[in-house]
C-alpha cells in the first residue's frame, strides 16, 4: 500500500514482518488487527507496526525514525494506514490504494 509520509512509501506486511510482530509482542497477529480496530494500542505499538511494515524497503530504518515519520501525518492517520495495510495482507482491502495524510491528528 503506497502511503504519503515524508515521501511516498510502500507500507506492507509480508510473512516475515508479521512474524517479527508476533515474536516482538508475543501474541498472534490477529490480536493486533483487533487492537487496531478497537483503538486499544498506544504510540509504542503503532510505531513498531509502522516500522515493521516499512523496513522491507529501507533496512536501515529504525523504530525511532518510524516515530519521526508518524509525526509527519499524526498517530491517528498512521494507525489507519497500518490497519489498512494489515487488512490488505489478509486480502481484505484493495491493493492499489494510495493514501495521503493531509493533517496532523
Amino acid at each position: 500500500m503506497l502511503i504519503k509520509l515524508d515521501k511516498e512509501r510502500d507500507l506492507k506486511f509480508m510473512t516475515n514482518s508479521l512474524i517479527k510482530i508476533e515474536q516482538h509482542f508475543k501474541m498472534p497477529i490477529q490480536k493486533f488487527f483487533e487492537g487496531l480496530k478497537d483503538g486499544s494500542f498506544g504510540l509504542k505499538e503503532i510505531r513498531y507496526l509502522l516500522w515493521a511494515g516499512l523496513v522491507h524497503e529501507d533496512p536501515k530504518l529504525t523504530e525511532e525514525k518510524a516515530g519521526d515519520l508518524m509525526d509527519t501525518v499524526g498517530m491517528t492517520t498512521v494507525a489507519q494506514y497500518v490497519g489498512d495495510a494489515l487488512a490488505e495482507s489478509f486480502g481484505v482491502r484493495d491493493k492499489d490504494k494510495t493514501k495521503q495524510g493531509d493533517s496532523k491528528n
